[in-house]
């Protein structure tokens, strides 16, 4: 990646690096994991480009390390969120929108959990990490675990099941109920009631689209 050397490191950080360019203030955060972790995650966010709220640039291969370069996203984690009630009708919608852009690209996340939920200024929001994700059309064949089984749909558990993008609606539910339970109370009954459905124990029970929730 030539053209990271016009940027300057700025910050280190757990799984990657912050770079900042001298004269435009753009920043970039390099993800550096092992090759058998991150092959998948590159070709996903090859395909999906800007599709969940984060732009990727490029990657390169070094000792076994794959390295990615993708756009900063200037937040935190839902999980590091302080909820308030007025903004749970917001971020549901965002959160909604950005995992239906990647269905839309025929990937189900199969990670869906507060720290991959990324808040920003402005009302943006974006999801992250693809380590987990898989296409549709492989999604009964090749099986493994969700990356998180406290959020996890029943389905998604279960070797040699069908699944389908409602498993990920599902788990985003599960995430918005856990991250909102202080305040629940508080927040539009009705658009709350319009969510529920979409976290149904039954698959066939969840709706197919975003519609509702729009």
């Amino acid at each position: 990646m030539e053209w990271l050397k016009a940027y300057t490191l700025k910050e280190n950080m757990v799984l990657g690096s912050i770079y900042e360019h001298e004269r435009t203030q753009h920043r970039v955060f390099v993800k550096k994991v092992p090759i058998k972790i991150g092959v998948t995650e590159v070709r996903i966010l090859k395909d999906i480009n800007g599709a969940t709220g984060l732009d990727f640039y490029d990657y390169v291969i070094e000792n076994e390390m794959i390295s990615m370069a993708m756009a900063y996203f200037d937040g935190i984690p839902l999980s590091q969120y302080k909820p308030v009630a007025t903004d749970f009708t917001w971020i549901t919608r965002q959160a909604f929108i950005c995992i239906s852009n990647l269905h839309r690209k025929g990937y189900i996340h199969m990670d869906i959990k507060p720290s991959n939920i990324m808040i920003g200024k402005g009302h943006q929001l974006c999801i992250i990490d693809f380590g987990n994700a898989r296409h549709i059309k492989d999604a009964p064949l090749a099986y493994q675990l969700p990356g998180n089984l406290e959020f996890a749909s029943p389905e998604s558990m279960i070797e040699g099941h069908a699944l389908d993008y409602k498993s990920d609606y599902y788990a985003l539910v599960r995430v918005l109920m856990h991250c909102f339970k202080s305040v629940i109370h508080a927040v539009d009954g009705a658009f709350l009631s319009r969510l529920l459905p979409y976290g149904h124990i039954i698959p066939s029970d969840r709706p197919s689209n975003i519609d509702e929730l729009l």
